[in-house]
């Protein structure tokens, strides 16, 4: 190859992989639209919701609308249980809390699983994995079983799947500031362990401090299902590894997470400001 053709390469590769390249390819591809579902008691929703949203979108080429629900946990939303719930939209995200130790019907909130195993993109954050507690089968449509927390305080949290580009890069000692460590009862043959969090308090059975997981990845049906327990409040919601977390879990859910971590051609950041279009009844 001559002098000059190297040089024309140099400069196109240089082209195709400039940032204002990338931003303009990301420019050109249509947002992921993603419904935000939250509501329900023992967390500020209100404050939740429109933080992570902008931050995600911040991140990676994504449109959210919020839907946020009543304040009473036992107000269970009747969307989750409407034949039309998810439509429109690429993907859905459950941070809510409604449900826990109620045992209602499976009715009220089957129609979550129909959308999901129809290949729904789906991300689980913290206390929707109490929701509907002890329920069965909303543990194994979550890939995890937990029914209770520890004491609200920091832990650390380390790396169990380092080759998972979900969480490419996270670092060894990473300690969130306050969290609720919530206790792992069962995982399941299909869940993907992610991240682990060594209780501070608690034994295993064989007497060695008790290991819980506390973000994986699987699938149900068709649908991607990607989950974590973090994110209680602020504490842990503002800090940048906890935020691209979200991000990367929500780009693999919808195959759109490349094996490096980041995300693929044209869905980069910074994506539109999110909608709150409603609450949800």
């Amino acid at each position: 190859m001559s002098r000059f053709s190297l040089i024309v390469l140099g400069l196109l590769t240089f082209v195709l992989t400039s940032p204002l390249v990338r931003a303009e390819d990301a420019a050109k591809t249509k947002p992921i639209k993603v419904l935000f579902i939250s509501g329900g008691g023992y967390h500020d929703y209100a404050g939740l919701s429109p933080f992570l949203t902008k931050e995600i979108a911040n991140r990676a080429n994504i449109e959210f609308e919020i839907l946020r629900g009543s304040n009473d946990g036992n107000k269970i939303p009747a969307i989750l249980k409407d034949p039309k719930l998810g439509e429109g939209y690429d993907a859905i995200i459950y941070d809510l809390c409604y449900g826990a130790d109620q045992h209602p019907s499976a009715e009220v909130y089957s129609q979550v699983f129909e959308v999901t195993k129809a290949g729904k993109p789906t991300v689980l954050v913290h206390c929707a994995m109490h929701c509907f507690r002890p329920a069965k089968d909303w543990a194994e449509f979550a890939g995890m079983r937990t029914h209770r927390h520890e004491a609200f305080g920091p832990f650390p949290v380390h790396p169990a799947d380092k080759n998972d580009p979900i969480v490419n890069g996270w670092p060894e000692d990473w300690t969130t500031k306050g969290d609720e460590l919530y206790v792992t009862d069962e995982t399941y043959p299909e869940t993907r362990k992610l991240l682990i969090a060594v209780s501070p308090h608690e034994k295993d059975k064989d007497g060695n401090p008790k290991e819980n997981v506390v973000a994986w990845q699987h699938t149900l049906g068709k649908g991607r299902v990607f989950g974590t327990t973090l994110g209680h409040d602020m504490k842990t919601a503002a800090d940048a590894k906890y935020l691209q977390l979200l991000t990367n879990g929500l780009l693999w859910s919808c195959d759109k997470l490349d094996d490096s971590g980041k995300p693929k051609a044209g869905y980069e950041g910074p994506g539109p400001d999110p909608r709150d279009i409603s609450d949800v009844k």
